[in-house]
């Protein structure tokens, strides 16, 4: 039924470079979560004397930041970023396919790891939901998201191909700014300043 959706068997597509862009988008998105996850745990042992080592990401995954619309409206304008700065624009619901696909294993074995439940409903049916209501171009908050997406996703897109043919690239000061991915740091941050300032989140923290 999803390689139908997707489109898998409606026409023919380079697998390989498909499965690099959504692997590609995944590592640094991924990557990017990990690091501003670190020094939010960082934030509330130092604020909180949090002792548990694992209490940022159990508070991000147990408020599903994962599958929420805005975050995932970033992720989609990412990968469609990303899909032009490779010529395969014409793919993107492949490339979100094999995203979805390894983000969902990505996001249960955080809860696995944490002991949580898994969502009543994976990412990519929560994405098919979100297309057919058409929640990207109609709710304004969710719009300015994926378009930052997509001009990231460019970017990254861009520079990391062009750094594999030049390295000196990587001294440029606006090159080091595109790989950044600075609107994904945005989202967690917003959540975090949120957590922070909440006094039912405070005062949970000051029992981890």
């Amino acid at each position: 039924m999803e390689a139908i959706l997707f489109g898998f068997k409606k026409k023919k597509f380079d697998l390989t470079l498909v499965g690099d862009v959504a692997n590609d988008t995944l590592q640094i998105l991924n990557s990017v979560l990990e690091e501003e996850l670190n020094s939010f745990q960082a934030t509330i042992e130092d604020r909180f004397d949090v002792k548990h080592p694992n209490t940022a990401a159990s508070l991000y995954f147990a408020d599903a930041i994962q599958y929420d619309l805005i975050t995932m409206a970033y992720q989609f304008g990412f990968i469609q970023g990303m899909s032009q700065s490779y010529d395969i624009s014409e793919n993107v619901p492949e490339v979100m396919f094999v995203y979805g696909k390894t983000e969902e294993n990505t996001i249960k074995n955080y809860y696995s790891i944490l002991g949580m439940k898994n969502n009543p409903k994976s990412y990519l049916e929560l994405w098919e939901d979100v297309m057919e209501c058409k929640y990207f171009e109609t709710n304004e908050e969710a719009a300015s998201a994926m378009l930052t997406g997509m001009a990231e996703g460019k970017s990254f897109g861009d520079i990391s191909q062009s750094v594999k043919k030049d390295y000196s690239i990587l001294k440029d000061s606006n090159s080091g700014a595109a790989l950044n991915v600075d609107g994904y740091r945005k989202l967690f941050r917003q959540w975090s300043f949120n957590v922070l300032y909440d006094e039912d989140k405070q005062a949970l923290l000051r029992q981890c």
